[in-house]
C-alpha cells in the first residue's frame, strides 16, 4: 500500500495511510481490468465461432463484477475521504447494500460467493460441451 511518490504535496500520516489504501485498491482493480479486457476479447472470438450464447451467460458474472466495483468505490469514499459529511452519506449507501468486500471463504454463508458460483456454473457447462469435456 505504498504511495506513488508525490514530493510536491506533504501529507499527514493519516492522509498517507488513506491514500495508500485507495492506491492499493486502484492497483488491484487495474490488474483485474487487464484480465477483463482479455476475457472480452475471447468472448468476441467465441461469439464469432459459437454465436452469442456464451456472452449472454457471462452477463450475470459481469453484473456481479459491477456490484463489486460499486461496493469498492462506495467503501473507499465512505472510509477514506477527507469530506466527513460526504463520507457519512456513503456510509448510509453501504448500509443498504450487502457487504461483499471480504469473502468469508465459506460457500454456504457468503451470499456473493454463492451468487458467483451459481453464475459460473453455466459458463463452465457451456465451455465443457464446446470443448468436448462434458460429463
Amino acid at each position: 500500500m505504498e504511495l506513488d511518490p508525490k514530493p510536491e504535496i506533504e501529507l499527514t500520516a493519516s492522509q498517507r495511510r488513506s491514500q495508500g489504501v485507495v492506491q492499493a485498491y486502484a492497483r488491484r482493480w487495474e490488474k483485474h481490468r487487464t484480465s477483463r479486457v482479455e476475457l472480452d476479447t475471447l468472448l468476441i472470438e467465441a461469439d464469432a465461432l459459437w454465436g452469442k450464447e456464451l456472452s449472454e451467460i457471462v452477463k450475470s458474472i459481469k453484473s456481479l463484477e459491477h456490484e463489486l466495483y460499486i461496493y469498492i468505490v462506495n467503501y473507499l469514499d465512505a472510509n477514506y475521504r477527507e469530506d466527513q459529511e460526504l463520507a457519512a452519506e456513503y456510509q448510509k449507501i453501504l448500509k443498504k447494500k450487502r457487504d461483499i468486500l471480504y469473502d468469508s471463504l465459506d460457500d454456504e454463508k457468503d451470499e456473493f460467493r454463492k451468487d458467483f458460483l451459481n453464475a459460473l456454473e453455466p459458463v463452465e457447462h457451456f465451455l465443457a460441451n464446446k470443448l468436448g469435456r462434458a460429463k
